[in-house]
């Protein structure tokens, strides 16, 4: 399963510096995002992965279909 992490934080996704050096204190605790992706690692769904997606609203998961990856030119 592929797990990707991004934060998003005043309408863009941030890089990790930007993260270290912004929005540090915006983040939930690291122990409440270590649990949400060990959660989704014992998940024995179909899906091909998720997006641990962090914002000011909290941590939010959403599962990736293979039809998700798909692009059509």
């Amino acid at each position: 399963m592929k797990i990707i992490t991004k934060a998003f934080f005043d309408g863009k996704f941030i890089s990790r510096e930007e993260a270290k050096a912004e929005y540090l204190n915006r983040f939930p605790e690291p122990q409440e995002i270590a649990n949400t992706i060990s959660q989704l690692k014992s998940n024995s769904s179909t899906e091909w992965g998720y997006i641990v997606l962090i914002s000011d609203e909290g941590i939010s998961t959403s599962p990736i279909t293979e039809e998700d990856l798909t692009i059509d030119y």
